[in-house]
């Protein structure tokens, strides 16, 4: 706490007090405020009401207009405090410069400081020469002027973290202001505790540290914060500590320990556990050692007599224990670690979570801020996400992640439909399950035991009994066989909106762009599936948003598959069949064939079906993009089986070379015209909008031969049983995450 309120104030503190006091910046600020001095003074209300309920369990913001409603707080009091703050200079857009508001250079002190002394000689002869130039003018004053700025603009050549700095000048006095206006001061106040605890003063004493000036108010605040004295620290402190373990504190109010607030039900508890936290030297680790060796922490949640179960229900009593969810960030990581592939390393730069396309397309501005971090980056503890107040990761979000944009002592737990549904159907959940079976079906294999009993064992932390072992391989045979059935699809998930920010553009892999589900034929050559990914021509919009080019959007394209027993067709001739399926928010699919890939961009013949238009297109794509043939088509979600077959590339104009036959259940549409069939062999897939699956996609060239894209359920049996089966198993694993024995903890 005392590195969190005044690191910058502790020459001992080095690095770790300077990065403890981003602390102050974890608040909303406005960078264009209507009214800059109102601005500055919410900020560090901000501050103060944080400071007041955080350490001290105390409402003391609410009287900064009026006197506290209920708590024995006065206007004065509230500013008394604020003054030990009112040096902090307002957050401003980070730069590393030696006159920065909020980045502290870390490293070595002395280097710091003789870096800027050496820094502020300079300026101050730079400073001297322009003054020389305006007193007797001679000499170029713009070009002295520059100078001044170059040498205060120079980036410092340390590592940064965020932090605060004072005013580097006299401070400002401190005024109690009228129904906390600005605008209407009524007096001086000096920087002291409340008339509560004595209204010690909290002056301090100025002090140098790394070669910037400070106060000393904060180390001020802080050390009577600490104090053994203080009557409010150490209980806050024990208190939070038993709600995070058990769910609720013995005051269930947890930043409000006044009138307001929840009276506790063991008092005498609490101050016998704030008492061992001072004896035991402020060991956090050994008062949550002595609460979790005590008989309230072990008992069952188990309710077993009806007196207990009316006088006492939800366990405040300690009659039994409290069953509680874990928050949010626990309930990913135990996703992971169950897995296998929690990171545990500390420290260095955060991770970006994987956010879904239509999450990114809410921003004024998509994907402004955001970059894309790998799988293993996002394996590490939640603890290290990037937290961007307008992009918010929906797993966390829904499991009652904090209010960033305030003070929550406390979160609410909820229990809505959205939570089960992102467990079920959320592909980060469903990659995560996926990791699980993986784990079970290799330890299974090492250990010549049951899949599905080590799945449960890593999921729930206990052996499963013979009901559940049934009840799950029940479950996993009908999921087997409905696996079975879709084992030759291909379902393409395009994830980005239509516009984006170029920056966060290219941060993104292809395959983040349109990712693709389909069980990999092991005699293919690269990615699952045989396919790679390319993202298409991105137009230059406005302010660095850029938007994908209507008739070269991304796409999918089969991989050249040398020593596949298939064979791979080496002409543009031949025959692509498909069954494609849109599914209800598609805005088109389209098959691709003849053609080569330039810039990531496809050239060639696109059989294309458009929502929008209510057509199905057959186009040419090269430098224009010309319609061959077109014909008028209901949308519709239901499966159209295609037939699209391309004669000999060296026939004449005249003849109709290109034919297509689409079944529905509804209609057959069938069109044939002459096109330019070039050298290229490449053929792909495209999708936009949302989801669309290709079934039993192959193309035959002229000889017979087959490229098939990912596994024949029919000729590949065998293989195709195998990939079932162990989607089955990621199925099991997806509902074992997705339970209460999960999530919850007893």
């Amino acid at each position: 706490m005392t590195l969190q309120l005044a690191g910058d104030e502790l020459p001992e503190a080095g690095d770790a007090g300077a990065i403890a006091t981003g602390f102050y910046r974890l608040g909303v600020w406005d960078d264009e405020p209507d009214d800059p001095v109102l601005a500055e003074f919410d900020e560090r209300d901000d501050m103060l009401s944080t400071i007041g309920s955080a350490l001290l369990g105390t409402t003391i913001g609410c009287a900064r207009c009026h006197r506290h409603m209920f708590d024995p707080f006065s206007q004065d009091d509230y500013y008394g405090l604020l003054a030990t703050v009112h040096g902090v200079r307002r957050n401003e857009r980070a730069r590393p410069i030696a006159d920065s508001a909020n980045l502290l250079p870390l490293g070595d002190t002395t280097a710091i400081e003789a870096w800027r002394e050496d820094q502020a000689t300079r300026l101050a002869a730079a400073i001297a020469e322009r003054d020389r130039i305006v007193d007797s003018g001679e000499g170029n004053r713009d070009e002295a002027e520059q100078r001044i700025t170059a040498i205060r603009d120079e980036t410092f050549p340390f590592a940064a973290a965020l932090g605060v700095r004072e005013i580097a000048e006299t401070l400002p006095a401190t005024q109690v202001l009228a129904r906390g206006n600005p605008a209407t001061p009524l007096r001086e106040i000096e920087p002291r505790t409340p008339e509560l605890f004595g209204s010690e003063s909290l002056a301090g004493s100025e002090r140098r540290v790394r070669g910037v000036r400070s106060s000393g108010r904060r180390s001020a605040l802080a050390a009577w914060i600490v104090a053994d004295e203080n009557p409010l620290t150490y209980r806050v402190i024990a208190n939070r500590i038993w709600h995070q373990l058990f769910g609720v504190g013995l005051c269930a109010s947890t930043g409000d320990f006044g009138k307001a607030g929840s009276l506790p039900t063991h008092p005498e508890l609490l101050d016998r556990l704030a008492d061992d936290l001072l004896r035991d030297d402020r060991s956090l680790k050994s008062l949550i050692r002595r609460v979790m060796s005590s008989e309230s922490y072990g008992r069952s949640a188990m309710i077993s007599d009806s007196r207990v179960a009316s006088l006492d229900p939800d366990g405040r009593l300690l009659s039994h224990r409290r069953i509680r969810r874990m928050d949010a960030e626990g309930l990913r990581d135990a996703m992971l670690q169950a897995a296998g592939a929690l990171r545990f390393e500390a420290g260095g730069r955060g991770y970006f979570p994987w956010l879904e396309g239509d999450v990114v397309a809410g921003g004024s501005r998509p994907g402004l801020g955001w970059e894309h971090s790998d799988e293993a980056q996002r394996h590490r503890r939640t603890v290290y996400a990037f937290v961007k107040r307008s992009l918010r990761d929906p797993l966390v979000e829904a499991f009652d992640y904090a209010n960033v944009s305030g003070v929550l002592p406390e979160r609410p737990v909820t229990t809505v439909a959205p939570q089960a549904l992102i467990l079920l159907n959320g592909r980060w959940s469903h990659r995560t399950a996926e990791l699980l079976a993986e784990r079970a079906r290799n330890e299974a294999r090492d250990a010549d035991g049951d899949e599905l009993a080590i799945l449960v064992e890593r999921a729930i932390g206990r052996p499963a009994d013979a009901e559940m072992l049934t009840m799950l391989s029940d479950y996993r045979e009908r999921r087997f066989a409905d696996a079975l059935r879709t084992i030759d699809r291909i379902t393409l998930r395009p994830d980005v909106p239509l516009s984006l920010s170029e920056v966060y553009l290219g941060h993104l892999p292809n395959e983040a762009i349109l990712p693709w589900d389909g069980e990999r034929n092991p005699n293919e050559i690269g990615p699952a599936s045989g396919f790679r990914a390319h993202r298409g021509r991105w137009g230059s919009g406005y302010e660095g948003i850029v938007t994908v080019d209507d008739d070269r959007r991304p796409f999918l394209a089969r991989l050249a598959a040398e020593g596949n027993t298939d064979g791979n067709p080496a002409v543009a001739v031949g025959t692509l069949r498909t069954t494609i399926a849109l599914s209800s928010a598609a805005e088109r699919a389209s098959l691709l064939a003849a053609g080569s890939v330039q810039d990531e961009t496809f050239r060639g013949l696109e059989l294309r079906f458009d929502v929008q238009r209510e057509q199905i297109r057959l186009l040419e794509i090269g430098d224009q993009v010309r319609v061959l043939a077109e014909r008028p088509w209901v949308p519709t979600t239901d499966p159209l089986e295609v037939t699209w077959s391309l004669g000999a590339p060296d026939a004449s104009p005249d003849v109709k070379n290109c034919r297509v036959e689409i079944r529905g259940s509804e209609e057959t549409i069938e069109f044939a015209c002459a096109a330019e069939i070039g050298s290229g062999t490449t053929w792909g897939l495209s999708a936009w909008g949302a989801p669309v699956t290709f079934t039993a996609t192959s193309r035959i060239d002229g000889d017979g031969r087959v490229d098939r894209v990912g596994i024949d359920r029919e000729s590949m049996s065998e293989l195709a049983r195998r990939a079932a089966r162990d989607r089955s198993l990621v199925d099991v694993a997806r509902i074992l995450l997705n339970t209460n024995e999960f999530a919850y903890v007893d």
